[in-house]
């Protein structure tokens, strides 16, 4: 099976080895770095540099939706999209990737209480549905929660 042109397709990769509240993952760096160089090269892949992307530690959650929609709208033939960090679980098993400032905070019991975002008064609650959370994960980016 040969492999998609890659005049007519475009790469995303994504690498987050420092967290605020995380543990940190020195080795990610590496990672991207030598993906990147293996998309690039000619007896791999061939993938023209400017149709790669490559962020590193990203701050905001829009600067990867941005680099995705960007690269899938010009993408003709495959596009590839790796990230390098650390995942996270919700309470109904989605999963989350999470950036440097990524906040979590879980309480694993109805009589355990969670603790609230560095800075916050409040945890995350459910009070407007009427219903009551006992695990969340937040997102600092430019002062907003997401």
């Amino acid at each position: 099976m040969p492999l998609p042109d890659p005049s007519a397709s475009r790469a995303v990769l994504i690498g987050v080895d420092t967290y605020d509240d995380l543990a940190d993952l020195p080795a990610v760096a590496n990672n991207v770095e030598r993906l990147a160089a293996l998309l690039t090269a000619d007896d791999v892949w061939g993938l023209p540099p400017r149709h790669l992307t490559v962020l590193t530690n990203p701050t905001s959650k829009d600067d990867v939706l941005d680099a995705v929609h960007t690269a899938a709208t010009e993408a003709e033939d495959a596009l590839l999209f790796y990230f390098a960090g650390h995942g996270l679980l919700t309470v109904d098993a989605d999963l989350r990737l999470a950036l440097p400032h990524t906040y979590v905070m879980t309480a694993s019991a109805e009589t355990k209480p969670a603790m609230a975002p560095p800075g916050e008064k409040y945890t995350a609650s459910g009070r407007a549905s009427g219903k009551r959370c006992t695990s969340s994960a937040w997102t600092r980016t430019a002062g907003r929660r997401g």
